[in-house]
C-alpha cells in the first residue's frame, strides 16, 4: 500500500472537515478548492485508524465522493484530491466497493489511461481483493487489456516510480484468471517481465515483475509454462538470481575455454542469456539495491517450472545448472539458500533411472504382495 506523508499529525474534528468538504464544491473558486484539498491532505496525513466511526462516516461518505469528482480537474486541485485517496485507500476508507466509484466506468479508464498520475492510488485499489474484478468488470478487454496497456506505458515510462507503479498494478491485476491468460498469449509483455525481473533499475520494479510472472506460473498449465520457457524465462530467471546479489557480490564467470571438453559440454547449446552472462556481457547491470525478496520470487518461478517434466527437461536442455551452481555460493540467506537446493535436486537428477527406479520398487511391491497373497491363500488351505 502507498500512503503519502504528511507534516500535519493533527486529526480532523467533524466540523472541520464538513467545512473543507464545503470549499471543494462546484460554487467555490478553483482556488478555494485546491486550497481547501491541500488542507484535507495534510488531514489525512495524520493517524486515521484511530479516527472516530463518525469522522470515519464523514470521510468515506462525503469527502470521497467530492475527491474522486474533482480528479480530472487541473492539476493544482487534482494532485491533493488524489493524494487524499491514495491515504484514504490505505486505511479502508476508499476501496473498490465506495458507491461513487463501484460502477463507474469513467473512474476505472481514468485509473489505467492515466497511470503516471494515478499510480499509487491504482496500485491500492488492485491490492484490495475486488480491485481486479472491478477492472474485469469496467474496461473493455478487461485484465487482460488493462495489463497490456500499463506494461506498454512502463515500457515507454522515464521516469522509475511510473514503471514502478505499473508493475505493482500488473502484479496486483495477475490475480485474475483475464490478466493471466493475457499475459501468456502476449510474447511482447512476457518479454518484458522476464527482462524487468532481470535488468530493472530498481528493487520494487524487479520484485514486482517476478510477483507477476510467478501468479502466472501457479497455473500450472503446461501451455504457459511452455511459452515463459520459449520466451528464454529459465534464461533471465537465473540471471536475475546472479544479478540480484548486487555489484558487490555477483560473481565473476571464466571465459569459456574451448580446450575443455568438460567445460565445452557444459555450455553447449546454452540459454542466449546465461551465455552473455558467462561472456560477461550483462556483469554491469547487476543491481544497485539487491534484497531478497525479489530473488526469493525468482526461485518460486524456477520451481514452478520445474514442477513439470517439460520444464525440468528445458532446464537441463539450457544449461541452467552451471549458473545455479556459481550462484549458490554467494547467496547469503539461509532459507532462499536450502529452496535453491530443491532447485538443483531437480536440475541433476536423472529423470531416466529415477523412471526405472520406481518401475523397479513398484515391482518388488507387487512381487510382495503376490507372496503374500500366496501365504495367506495356503494358510487358509491347511486350515481346511
Amino acid at each position: 500500500m502507498f500512503f503519502i506523508e504528511s507534516s500535519s499529525l493533527q486529526m480532523a474534528t467533524e466540523d472541520l472537515l464538513k467545512e473543507l468538504i464545503g470549499f471543494l464544491g462546484p460554487n467555490n473558486r478553483s482556488d478555494v478548492r485546491a486550497m481547501a484539498a491541500k488542507h484535507i491532505v495534510e488531514m489525512t496525513g495524520g493517524d486515521l485508524l484511530n479516527a472516530s466511526d463518525s469522522v470515519k462516516q464523514i470521510w468515506e461518505t462525503l469527502a470521497v465522493p467530492q475527491l474522486v469528482r474533482w480528479l480530472g480537474d487541473q492539476e493544482s486541485i487534482s494532485q491533493p484530491c488524489r493524494d487524499a485517496l491514495v491515504n484514504l485507500s490505505a486505511h479502508a476508507m476508499f476501496s473498490p466497493a465506495s458507491p461513487c466509484v463501484s460502477s463507474k466506468v469513467q473512474f476505472w479508464r481514468w485509473l489505467i489511461d492515466e497511470a503516471k498520475a494515478s499510480g499509487p492510488l491504482l496500485v491500492n485499489l488492485t491490492t484490495h481483493t475486488t480491485g481486479p474484478g472491478k477492472i474485469e468488470e469496467h474496461i473493455i478487454g478487461g485484465t487482460n487489456r488493462a495489463c497490456a496497456e500499463l506494461l506498454s506505458t512502463c515500457s515507454v515510462a522515464k521516469d522509475e516510480k511510473t514503471k514502478e507503479y505499473c508493475l505493482a498494478a500488473v502484479r496486483n491485476l495477475t490475480v485474475h484468471e483475464g490478466a493471466r491468460q493475457g499475459l501468456a498469449e502476449s510474447t511482447p509483455s512476457l518479454r518484458l517481465l522476464l527482462e524487468t525481473l532481470a535488468l530493472g533499475s530498481t528493487f520494487p520494479q524487479r520484485r514486482d515483475a517476478a510477483g507477476a510472472l510467478r501468479n502466472l506460473l501457479l497455473s500450472k498449465d503446461s501451455g504457459v509454462h511452455g511459452r515463459v520457457l520459449a520466451a528464454d524465462g529459465a534464461g533471465w530467471l537465473t540471471a536475475s538470481l546472479i544479478l540480484g546479489l548486487g555489484t558487490e557480490v555477483c560473481p565473476p564467470f571464466s571465459e569459456l575455454n574451448d580446450t575443455l571438453d568438460d567445460e565445452r559440454q557444459e555450455r553447449e547449446n546454452m540459454s542466449p542469456v546465461l551465455a552473455k552472462l558467462f561472456r560477461g556481457e550483462l556483469t554491469k547491470t547487476a543491481c544497485l539495491d539487491p534484497d531478497r525478496e525479489a530473488r526469493d520470487l525468482s526461485v518460486d518461478c524456477l520451481l514452478l517450472l520445474a514442477s513439470l517434466r517439460t520444464g525440468r527437461e528445458k532446464l537441463r536442455e539450457t544449461k541452467v545448472y552451471p549458473a545455479i551452481r556459481a550462484y549458490h555460493p554467494h547467496e547469503p540467506d539461509s532459507e532462499l539458500s536450502d529452496k535453491v537446493y530443491d532447485l538443483v535436486d531437480f536440475l541433476i537428477s536423472d529423470e531416466a533411472k529415477d523412471i526405472v527406479k520406481t518401475h523397479e520398487e513398484s515391482s518388488k511391491k507387487d512381487e510382495s504382495e503376490s507372496e503374500k497373497q500366496a501365504t495367506e491363500s495356503n494358510a487358509a488351505w491347511s486350515l481346511d
